[in-house]
C-alpha cells in the first residue's frame, strides 16, 4: 500500500512570527492510497498536522500586566494545537500555543500527572488544581 505526505496548510489568523524556523517544528500526516486508484481508501478531509514544540530548556512565568493586555487584544482562535516535547524527556504534552509579536504563550488542554507538567503550569501534586486553558509565557531564557 502507498502513502501520500500532506503538508499541513498554513492556518489563517495565526501570526506569521511562527514558523517552522523559529521555536516549531511541524509534522505530516499520512493517508494510505488503494494500489489501484492512487485514490485515497476513504473520502478524509485534509487535516493539519499538529506541531511539535520542542525545547531542550523551557523556562516559563505567569503572564505579567502587559502579557494579558496583548492576550485581550486577541482571539482565543490564535492558539493552535501541539505536542510540547522538552529535552530528553519521554512525555509529551497536548498543549495549545500562540506566538503574538515575538512572545510564545502556552495554553493547557488536558491534565497530566508528571511532576515535569505540573512544574510548567504551576500546579499542584497530581494537578490537584488543574484549569483547562491557564496561560503561562515561554520566557527568553528557552532554548
Amino acid at each position: 500500500m502507498e502513502l501520500a505526505t500532506l503538508s499541513p496548510p498554513r492556518s489563517p489568523g495565526v501570526d506569521s512570527s511562527c514558523s517552522p524556523s523559529d521555536a516549531c517544528t511541524l509534522t505530516t500526516s499520512s493517508v494510505a492510497l488503494s494500489p489501484v486508484a492512487k485514490r485515497p481508501l476513504e473520502e478524509v478531509p485534509c487535516i493539519a498536522a499538529i506541531r511539535r514544540l520542542h525545547y531542550n530548556r523551557l523556562t516559563v512565568g505567569d503572564p505579567k500586566q502587559d502579557d494579558l493586555a496583548t492576550l485581550s487584544e486577541h482571539d482565543d482562535s490564535l492558539f493552535q494545537e501541539a505536542w510540547l516535547d522538552i529535552g530528553g524527556a519521554h512525555n509529551s504534552y497536548k498543549v495549545k500555543f500562540a506566538v503574538i509579536r515575538g512572545t510564545t504563550y502556552l495554553k493547557t488542554v488536558e491534565p497530566y500527572c508528571s511532576y515535569e507538567f505540573e512544574q510548567i503550569f504551576n500546579f499542584e501534586s497530581n494537578c490537584a488544581n488543574f484549569a483547562q486553558d491557564k496561560v503561562v509565557v515561554v520566557r527568553p531564557s528557552s532554548s
